[in-house]
């Protein structure tokens, strides 16, 4: 199989072919991902790594994790997203 991705950068714009399986290794200032449906990455373990912002840009809700603290004081211990780690 092989894939072409292009990386469009301020003055030029970038192709990779990859013959699969390999790796792919971008790095650039800002890379933008559009899909007219959706876009799936599966592996057994996904890192991101860096501020991520769920909904858009202008997410500025922090989330919960277990063993925050509310504004009452009371420390959360249920109800939290699945799937979903954080440091």
């Amino acid at each position: 199989v092989l894939i072409a991705i292009a990386v469009t950068g301020i003055f030029q714009t970038t192709t990779f072919f990859l013959q699969v399986p390999g790796i792919v290794s971008i790095v650039e200032n800002d890379i933008r991902i559009v899909a007219a449906a959706r876009v799936e990455i599966v592996a057994p373990e996904i890192v991101l790594d860096g501020n991520v912002k769920l909904g858009g840009p202008g997410a500025d809700r922090p989330a919960s994790a277990r063993g925050t603290l509310d504004s009452a004081g009371a420390t959360d211990t249920a109800n939290f997203a699945t799937r979903v780690w954080v440091v």
